[in-house]
């Protein structure tokens, strides 16, 4: 895990997607996937990823 973190470190923005307990709760246990609402505030994650971008050019 620790190489993981530091390929995703070196590579900004980055997604580590680690499964940490067979028991976790999830509206979607047999894929594993996670409840996401429909209404996510994604502004904090748009700001981040166009300052990243800009650092970019």
């Amino acid at each position: 895990m620790a190489d993981a973190i530091a390929r995703a470190l070196q590579n900004l923005p980055a997604l580590l997607d680690v499964v940490v307990t067979p028991e976790a709760a999830s509206s979607d246990a047999k894929s594993g996937l996670a409840w996401v609402p429909d209404l996510q505030a994604l502004g904090a994650w748009d700001e981040a990823e166009a300052r990243w971008r800009a650092q970019q050019v």
